[in-house]
């Protein structure tokens, strides 16, 4: 969305990298993490797994993993979504939203407890026993991490 409303954007390696581990699996995330950090302590196996998903046809070792995954996720996130983005550039040009009011309304759509719990809806007219189970299942979705 940054580069489709704000086209002029550059995005740092970095950058790139933490957006991308929030678009993959956390098994996924978990491997590159480790290898990006300390690339003789991930194991082969899972490793090679997590880079066919991401359909990876280099030969990757200590020395070019870290350019490797930056080519992955410039792929997956920018590359592959840049017909979808072409498409929507000149209807969203039209809107006048900064890069801090899109931040805005992407931090509103995370996930809470309070926000789910506010989404249940629950019928005003329920016995005693199912207005029970309701008090008991908004408190659990509240206590969930």
């Amino acid at each position: 969305m940054k580069h489709c409303l704000f086209s002029d954007t550059d995005v740092s390696n970095n950058e790139l990298l933490e957006d991308f581990y929030q678009f993959i699996s956390l098994p996924d995330r978990d491997v590159f993490e480790k290898g990006f950090t300390d690339f003789s302590s991930v194991g082969l196996e899972d490793l090679l797994d997590a880079l066919d998903a991401h359909e990876c046809r280099t030969k990757v070792n200590g020395e070019n993993f870290k350019a490797g995954l930056v080519e992955i996720a410039h792929k997956e996130m920018i590359q592959m979504s840049m017909y979808v983005c072409d498409c929507w550039r000149d209807i969203l040009k039209g809107l006048s939203i900064s890069t801090e009011n899109l931040t805005d309304v992407y931090s509103t759509l995370i996930p809470s407890n309070r926000k789910v719990v506010q989404m249940l809806q629950i019928p005003e007219s329920l016995n005693a026993q199912t207005n029970e189970v309701s008090k008991y299942l908004k408190r659990y979705v509240r206590e969930l991490d």
